[in-house]
Order: C-alpha cells, then structure tokens, then sequence
C-alpha cells in the first residue's frame, strides 16, 4: 500500500518516521511513505524531507493508495473533498473536522461518486465514543474532554490563504 500525508507535525512526523522504519506495528510489510505535504518547508537532514512537497498537485498526482491526514480540522475542510475526487481513498485523524453536517454530506457523496473510501482514526478526538453514547442515555448537560499535546505543537499561525483566521494559543490555569 502506498501512502501520502497530509502534514508534518506532531501527528505527522512520527507517522512518517513509523512508516519509513517499518514500526508500525501493522502485519503487513509492504507500506510504503510516497509523498507528504506540507504548505511550507524547511531544509532538513529529516530522511523523510526528500519526499515533501509544497505543491498540491505534485501531491495529489502522486501515486498514492491512501492519503492519511495528519494537519488538523482545516486542512479537511481546504482538502479532502479534492483527495476524495482524485480516486484517492482519505484517513481521517481530525474527525471533529464532520462535525460539519454539510461537508460530511459532501464528502460521503463523492466518496461514493469515486469509489474510495473515508477512514477515521476514531482516537484522533479523545472523547468522541463517550459523548455519543453520552446524549443517546439522555439526561448528559455538560462533558468535559481534556487533552494533551506537547507545546510545541502549539504554535500560533496563520490557518488560512487569507489570514483572516488564525490560531491562538491560551495558557490554562
């Protein structure tokens, strides 16, 4: 199986690094790392920087099986319907990103169109199994989902071409 990803951060980095070493604990032995993007690079001495590309349609023609993404909720919303139109099958590890009713229809309709398939890592949103079995007993008001994540993938940065949006940072007491 040939795989792209989508980001090379805190998920992504280790994703790669398990890929190319072979640890990652999966049965079968022939997946390979064939491309990531990212939206801006760095030079590195990282063996996975020969095969990080900043050009979306570099990315999107590579010859990948499955496209795991690995760069947070906008990059599904900019993303996925495209993945999912170039007959590429998508690993979703931002499922919060489907909160969105209209963009989980969309995407579910040219899943199908395409015949490939949507994945979600359903541990990439701490908490998702619980809440949702939570409002179907009735009578949950308030849930509260704690995660961690390590500080330096806190960064703050633009989030879109534009920059009208960006991503904040917040101490918590």
């Amino acid at each position: 199986m040939k795989i792209g990803l989508i980001g090379y951060g805190a998920i992504g980095e280790p994703v790669a690094h398990a890929i190319l070493n072979h640890t990652h604990g999966l049965e079968r032995d022939n997946i390979t790392l064939v491309s990531i993007f990212v939206q801006s690079s760095r030079p590195s001495s990282d063996p996975c920087f020969k095969l990080i590309t900043t050009s979306w349609e570099t990315f999107i023609s590579s010859h990948v099986d499955l496209i795991v993404e690995c760069a947070g909720q906008q990059a599904i919303q900019t993303f996925a319907n495209n993945i999912l139109d170039a007959k590429k099958s998508l690993l979703i590890t931002s499922i919060g990103a489907l909160t969105d009713s209209s963009l989980f229809k969309t995407l579910q309709a040219t899943a199908k169109k395409n015949k490939v398939r949507i994945l979600l890592a359903s541990g990439a949103m701490p908490g998702v199994n619980w809440m949702a079995s939570s409002s179907l007993a009735g009578g949950t008001q308030i849930v509260k989902v704690i995660q961690a994540k390590p500080p330096k993938s806190w960064k703050v940065r633009k989030t879109s071409s534009d920059g009208s949006r960006d991503m904040f940072c917040q101490k918590l007491n």
